[in-house]
């Protein structure tokens, strides 16, 4: 039975990794627009796929039955923090058109 601590650690990682990527966003949108918008779309891509295997990674975490649901969800939360880096930070720059 996996305890609540290593839970709220998985969690705390998926929310820091949201955090990270949008602190990214807000870094790289005031550098050169030429590699700026490329270097965001590959560290998306980096944060999507490490949250996509961490309930693989720190199974003992979550159950077998639980690990694939949590792995899609982690992967979205992961998406829509790259996609609202992208459209407020990137787009308020001029970077993102």
């Amino acid at each position: 039975m996996p305890s609540s601590r290593q839970r709220s650690t998985v969690y705390t990682v998926v929310i820091a990794l949201c955090v990270v990527q949008y602190l990214l966003a807000v870094v790289l949108a005031r550098q050169s627009c030429d590699w700026s918008l490329p270097a965001y779309f590959v560290g998306g891509i980096i944060v999507v796929v490490t949250m996509l295997m961490l309930p693989y990674v720190l199974r003992r975490a979550f159950p077998r039955h639980n690990r694939t649901p949590m792995a899609l969800v982690f992967a979205l939360a992961g998406l829509v923090s790259w996609l609202v880096g992208l459209g407020l930070v990137f787009g308020a720059s001029g970077c993102g058109s």
